[in-house]
């Protein structure tokens, strides 16, 4: 499963709330393959530096690669990308995470 992203700022935060929510829907557990699209709506060519980071123990991206990337956009730890005016780049990364091993906790009546 690949869960993609249009991102129209400059900021993109990503939660792993919104990944286990994206597993419920048929994907491994602890994995997913994600896409964030930069460039879409900008009339014009802007520069981004994107840093993607695990901000949860144990979250981790692997796999980073470019898509619809120029040879003047640089992809790594922190990638740099020229995107708008026409021109759409994105990122595409694994991401996994510890299973629980803990049953889920009752949040009301049922």
């Amino acid at each position: 499963m690949t869960v993609s992203w249009i991102i129209s700022g400059c900021i993109a935060c990503i939660c792993l709330s919104q990944l286990a929510v994206a597993n419920d829907h048929g994907g491994a557990p602890g994995k997913l393959k994600i896409k964030i699209a930069f460039g879409h709506k900008a009339p014009q060519r802007h520069s981004r530096t994107v840093i993607l980071k695990g901000a949860s123990p144990g979250l981790e991206i692997t796999g980073l690669a470019g898509a619809g990337t120029e040879q003047n956009d640089v992809i790594g730890a922190e990638s740099l990308l020229h995107a708008g005016g026409g021109d759409v780049d994105a990122l595409v990364a694994d991401i996994s995470w510890p299973v629980p091993t803990a049953p889920p906790e009752e949040t009301g009546p049922a």
